[in-house]
This record gives structure tokens, sequence and C-alpha cells, in this order.
């Protein structure tokens, strides 16, 4: 039996909508505090102690998720591009180990701190349904952006 094109192509758009749900604002109006282990192995990272004194763009990430993966060259450039004006990115892996991600940094260098999610309670306490995922906090922890995408206009928002 062949299907219509159009019975597929829905389908298609609810699957797809499924895996990459959105948000029009966060569901807390400052980032709740966490402290998770750094991939680099040198400590655990508290956020409120890099929030102090920086802007973060937190962003939540799984390297079996395309999205994510497109996401590394931009989040490249915006390491690049505002880290000299304070702007700290700490980039939460989502349920996988040191070693996978590892071995996924090998050909997928990312030049901004990985944190470990391993169990997904960080990502639980976020609200989080799915990756990728982008919080964008002033010095402080008040939110600026939260989406699952990155800030369009990050010069925009780095500014307030």
């Amino acid at each position: 039996m062949k299907f219509p094109t159009s019975i597929f192509l829905l389908g298609l758009l609810v699957l797809s909508a499924s895996c990459t749900p959105s948000l029009a604002e966060a569901p807390f109006p400052k980032v709740p505090d966490f402290t998770l282990p750094a991939l680099a192995g040198d400590g655990p990272v508290i956020f409120s102690g890099v929030n102090k004194e920086s802007p973060v763009l937190l962003v939540f990430w799984a390297s079996w998720c395309p999205s994510c993966v497109e996401e590394i060259p931009v989040l490249n450039e915006i390491q690049k591009k505002f880290s000299p004006r304070g702007l700290k990115i700490l980039a939460v892996n989502v349920e996988e180990s040191r070693q996978t991600i590892r071995d996924f940094q090998k050909t997928h260098p990312m030049n901004y701190p990985v944190l470990l999610d391993e169990k997904g309670k960080i990502t639980e306490k976020f609200g989080l349904a799915g990756v990728p995922a982008a919080v964008l906090a002033q010095k402080g922890g008040d939110v600026l952006y939260f989406g699952f995408s990155l800030p369009a206009d990050m010069e925009k928002l780095f500014q307030k």
C-alpha cells in the first residue's frame, strides 16, 4: 500500500516537532545553581562561581544529536568573539560517558569547557525534554535567553 505524500510529510513534521520542542520563555527567572564535573578533569565547576563574574551561555548537548554537532563550529566562533568581552560558554553533555565525549572531540574540537551530566539530573532540573538547548545568563544569573537553538543575535543579547 502506498501512503499519500501529504500523510508522509505530516508524519515527518510531527516527528521533528517531538524531537526539538520549543519554549517561548524560560521556566525560571534565574538559572538554578548546579555543580558538575568537567571533562578536562580539573575539578567540579560550580555555575554560580563562574556566573558571579561573567555572563554564561549554557549549552545542553549530546554527541548523537545532529543539531548539537552543527552548533559546535558556531559555538567556537561565539567563544572566539565574545570571550574577550567576558562571556563564558559551558557545554553540558547529557547522559554520555567521559570516554564517549573524548572520542567525539577527536573529530569535533570544542574550544570551551564541557561538563558531564552523566545521569541527567541537571538537565532534569532545567526541565529540558530535548537537546540542543541554550540558556544565556547575565552576570548574576538572570536569564536573558532560553530556547532549543542558539540565540539568533548574541550581540544584542550580550549587551543587556
